[in-house]
């Protein structure tokens, strides 16, 4: 910038900021990301974050034609916009937006961690940007079966978090019946970091409980309850009074005899009709559910 000969012409082209790094659009998987770029005259260089910097601007370079030097950035979405002066107070812009990604998924839990499975899972996992989720299995065949999981409608964002979900995902799993299978979920961030779940072995168990018959008779003011049963993981039968004011879940059999339970319950006086849920579950999470009405 300069006076030419004795004339009054006054430089007022503002300085040109050609940028190599960093690239518009880009995700980079560290916070350190190189500033590279020439200038068209000398001029100070700074910056500021158009979403978080407050107005405040962020030195880069003075009375400087290039730069290459790496500069930390937060995790996130860094909406930046460079500003070049020259000597005469000439002021050049570029804005440039860009990510960065530098932490791995973590998936933290999964559900069922033991035992049986009738196709429901559930996974816990820390990202603040997924990009792909995978719930994988394998049979006793060897084959590696995988199910997309939906993270906008089958995750939620856990409360008060920025990088918390939880999902919940269902696969039919009929044709494994009685089968073992191992399963694992696998997790992929927009910069492409993945990290997998320890594989767990579990049973499966699609089929519901088989009720064969149930039978109540009244005992003085007891009800007598007989259930037969047929179910290989039985678990346990419960039963919900509905007639009373606050209906609750209460165990009627925890084991069964021979495929029977029998066990013998007291209803609340106050009401002379109660409408009563059986619900009979396997260790599977499958249930079987009878209402029957008794008049006491």
């Amino acid at each position: 910038s300069l006076y030419l000969g004795n004339s009054s012409n006054i430089d007022t082209v503002p300085p040109i900021l050609t940028f190599q790094s960093p690239e518009s659009n880009i995700i980079y998987t560290s916070r350190s990301v190189y500033i590279t770029f020439n200038v068209s005259e000398f001029a100070d260089v700074s910056y500021t974050d158009l979403d978080d910097g407050r107005g405040r601007w962020t030195n880069v370079c003075n009375n400087c034609r290039s730069h290459n030097r790496l500069r930390s950035f937060k995790d996130g979405l860094n909406n930046l916009m460079f500003r070049s002066v020259d000597s005469f107070d000439n002021a050049g812009y570029v804005n440039i937006s860009f990510y960065v990604d530098s932490k791995k998924p973590k998936i933290t839990k999964t559900i069922p961690r033991s035992g049986f499975t009738s196709g429901f899972f559930d996974v816990w996992f820390i990202e603040e940007n997924p990009s792909n989720l995978l719930l994988q299995y394998r049979s006793s065949s060897g084959d590696i079966q995988t199910s997309l999981v939906d993270i906008e409608l089958e995750c939620t964002q856990l409360p008060g978090t920025r990088d918390k979900y939880t999902c919940s995902h269902f696969i039919d799993l009929s044709s494994y019946n009685n089968q073992e299978i191992e399963y694992w979920f696998s997790l992929t961030d927009i910069a492409n970091s993945m990290s997998s779940s320890k594989p767990i072995d579990l049973n499966v168990d699609t089929q519901s409980p088989i009720v064969n018959s149930l039978n109540y008779t009244r005992i003085g003011g007891r009800i007598l309850f007989t259930i037969n049963i047929t179910e290989p993981n039985f678990d346990e039968i419960v039963y919900i009074d509905n007639s009373d004011s606050r209906p609750r879940e209460r165990t009627l059999c925890s084991s069964l005899k021979n495929g029977i339970c029998t066990k013998s319950i007291t209803l609340n006086s106050a009401s002379a009709q109660h409408n009563i849920d059986i619900i009979i579950r396997d260790e599977a999470g499958n249930t079987a559910t009878r209402n029957i009405l008794i008049t006491v």
